[in-house]
């Protein structure tokens, strides 16, 4: 894993992703990052039980560059749980 990439702990959810969004730092800049697909009432179980994984699935996708034309980095529920 790059040790340039740092994914913040915790998660806020958001209304327009309808999903998590978490945060990361790659040298320095901030990356807004989204799980979509994630129900708000199912938000805290489904962060608590797949953290790691996503935080690993995110990782890949910022090392890869695969940033949406706003330069945030999003993952689908159901491409994280493959």
């Amino acid at each position: 894993m790059n040790q340039a990439i740092q994914i913040i702990d915790g998660f806020e959810y958001d209304l327009q992703y309808e999903g998590l969004k978490i945060l990361a730092i790659n040298s320095g800049a901030l990356i807004n990052c989204y799980i979509t697909e994630v129900n708000q009432d199912e938000a805290e179980g489904f962060y608590a039980l797949h953290q790691f994984d996503a935080e690993e699935h995110l990782s890949s996708l910022i090392e890869q560059e695969r940033f949406n034309h706003n330069g945030d980095i999003v993952l689908s529920k159901s491409e994280l749980l493959g």
